[in-house]
């Protein structure tokens, strides 16, 4: 919720969400009660800023916004003569190996945000990029001296098994 010195709602505030690491900026507007709402944002680090004629620009750096999980922060703004901050509520949204960034797995007891259904949920964010040049190379080595034995094989030996796929990732900037 956006409220003033004297904490009453402030309707109609532009609320900025930006993204530090690509640079993406999501807009939107407090309500008439002062409270906003910025849902699916990808997972990452954030600036938000807050802005009203009559107001000094509120702005909170470095916010952390995590898979399935909703930051609510609540902020008084202040008179242009005093400064101020802000508050947003975002929430995350839910590949390759090497395109997975974090996941989660809900085994027991879900909540109704997962709906109705027996078993485990699996939650799998990808990885979304950055203003900078990246990549990996990777290399999955497999042969039968790194293998366990079979339970069932007892006295024979291992049978041979040689994998060695190896590669590369190549990113580039979002623009």
């Amino acid at each position: 919720m956006v409220t003033d010195e004297s904490n009453a709602a402030v309707p109609g505030a532009k609320i900025a969400v930006t993204n530090l690491a690509t640079g993406v900026a999501v807009n939107t507007v407090t309500n008439e009660s002062g409270l906003y709402s910025v849902p699916f944002l990808i997972p990452g680090t954030y600036r938000v800023e807050a802005s009203k004629e009559g107001f000094a620009v509120a702005k909170r750096e470095n916010l952390v916004l995590n898979v399935s999980r909703t930051v609510a922060v609540d902020f008084r703004l202040r008179s242009r003569a005093s400064g101020g901050q802000l508050g947003f509520q975002a929430q995350a949204v839910t590949p390759s190996t090497d395109a997975v960034a974090e996941f989660k797995v809900v085994a027991n007891n879900n909540s109704a945000e997962y709906g109705f259904r027996m078993g485990a949920t699996v939650i799998v964010q990808t990885k979304s990029g950055s203003n900078e040049f990246h990549g990996s190379l990777y290399e999955f080595l497999r042969n039968e001296r790194l293998d366990g034995t079979n339970f069932f094989a007892v006295g024979r030996g291992k049978p041979p098994c040689r994998q060695d796929p190896f590669g590369t990732m190549p990113g580039t900037r979002c623009q």
